[in-house]
């Protein structure tokens, strides 16, 4: 096949020929001169020559329009918006399904009528996903932190997201809720975790919450705070009332027994057990508890008061009993205003999970007991309200970020679940997701999910 050049180079010595067999020598033998019959036809034969060449070389360069729009956004000056799918055009449905086929930022094309008007008379059907968030939270907006499940009077659980709550009515220290699921089974609720009821008597004994009326909250809602053990009389080592076989205080060496170290102010330093592996320091919480045990009157064992320094550490266990069990440091405090579901300033119970882990990896979520929402609610509102123009990208706590399946959460009170390459066509590839409670996502209504391979397809139930 002749190059660009051999073609220039042949369009060139043909010109010269047709020049050449036109002309002829001047009479006085200096220049060359053209009859006079064939003078007018010259001039047309060159303007045909160079017209066809420059018309070569263009078709050679450029053979055909540029048609760089077919692969924008097509606007056709009437507001509907097209995409080109296989060569066809169709209309899209919002520009959430034109972005999950173009990418972030598609441009917007506006052809010439002549060009696209064979396109328009043989349009497709309108192609996207119906039902989605249009227009979507930008990518900056996308920074929600607190989320919050909260059980309103009747037992209704709300999830609002993006409405802080520090230091409206959370409870702190020893303070604590006691509550009852959906399934009859009493749980203590302090410092944000959890804490099943075993031994309902031992407790009750030991807390004072025998009087005290448990606050009923549905399965889901508790569900969602992490687990410490399950409370009850606590187990230990050894046969109970044999010797201790390590060294101990003469009244103090039995195993079973149970004692405290009193300063000279009368206040309580340490309290101790005596166990098959030694002497263990423990929480007052276990303390209490274990004063329970109904082996202690067999064996008559009462409170042992240590004097200062009695327990040395070669007498003490390597790992303190109280280092085994994840229970409140401090006797759980009931009060009776927090566990009035019906007063008007305790109506509503909230956990709030801001992204924050303990040292044990559990989520740590805030208790507070208020008598309103963070964000007021209607009688038919979904069961998530997300603040207003923003957003969060969540998947479920505990899940791996490489395969679990991530959600966008807006403030339709929908989920979105992200699929495929849908971040990237977002442009929400460079936002980490953040982790929520399982059940707590659970409660949030499931929207269309957000599939960059179904947004081509026709909408379903359209034409």
């Amino acid at each position: 096949m002749a190059t660009r050049k051999e073609q220039l180079t042949a369009t060139e010595f043909s010109r010269r020929r047709i020049i050449g067999a036109l002309l002829r020598p001047s009479a006085g033998g200096v220049g060359e001169g053209v009859p006079r019959p064939f003078r007018s036809m010259f001039v047309a034969v060159i303007v045909v020559v160079v017209a066809l060449g420059a018309a070569a070389v263009v078709g050679y360069t450029d053979p055909k329009p540029k048609e760089t729009w077919k692969k924008g956004l097509i606007a056709d000056g009437s507001g509907t918006e097209y995409v080109m799918v296989n060569g066809r055009l169709h209309p899209v449905l919002n520009s959430t399904s034109a972005r999950l086929l173009l990418g972030p930022t598609p441009r917007v094309e506006r052809p010439k009528d002549p060009e696209l008007a064979p396109y328009l008379r043989d349009a497709g059907p309108a192609i996207g996903l119906a039902k989605v968030p249009d227009p979507l939270p930008a990518p900056a907006d996308l920074n929600l932190k607190e989320f919050s499940a909260c059980v309103t009077p009747g037992a209704k659980t709300v999830v609002e997201v993006g409405f802080p709550t520090a230091g409206q009515g959370v409870l702190s220290g020893p303070d604590a809720l006691l509550v009852q699921d959906d399934a009859g089974q009493q749980w203590v609720v302090e410092d944000g975790l959890k804490y099943r009821i075993g031994d309902r008597a031992a407790v009750a004994a030991a807390f004072a919450a025998g009087a005290v009326e448990p606050r009923r909250v549905p399965s889901a809602w508790l569900g969602g705070l992490s687990a410490g053990d399950v409370l009850g009389v606590p187990t230990i080592s050894g046969r109970f009332g044999s010797p201790d076989p390590r060294p101990a205080p003469p009244d103090f060496n039995r195993i079973g027994m149970f004692g405290k170290t009193v300063a000279a102010g009368g206040a309580v330093s340490d309290y101790f057990l005596v166990t098959g592996d030694g002497v263990a320091s423990v929480t007052p919480t276990m303390y209490e508890l274990y004063e329970r045990d109904p082996r202690l009157a067999q064996f008559k064992f009462t409170e042992t008061e240590l004097p200062p320094g009695e327990v040395t550490p070669d007498m003490m266990v390597t790992t303190a009993a109280s280092q085994t069990l994840s229970w409140p440091a401090a006797p759980p405090r009931f009060s009776a205003s927090l566990q009035d579901a019906d007063s008007a300033g305790t109506s509503v119970l909230c956990a709030t999970f801001a992204g924050t882990f303990d040292q044990q990896g559990r989520a740590h979520e805030e208790v507070a007991v208020r008598g309103a929402l963070p964000a007021p609610v209607g009688a038919t509102a979904n069961a998530a309200v997300v603040q207003a123009g923003h957003g969060v990208i969540v998947r479920e706590s505990g899940s791996d970020p490489a395969t679990a399946p991530e959600y966008l959460l807006t403030d339709t009170g929908l989920r979105y679940e992200l699929v495929g390459a849908a971040p990237l066509r977002l442009g929400y590839d460079a936002i980490a997701s953040c982790e929520v409670p399982a059940e707590w996502l659970r409660m949030v209504p499931v929207g269309t999910a957000l599939d960059p391979s179904k947004a081509e397809l026709p909408v379903e139930g359209g034409s």
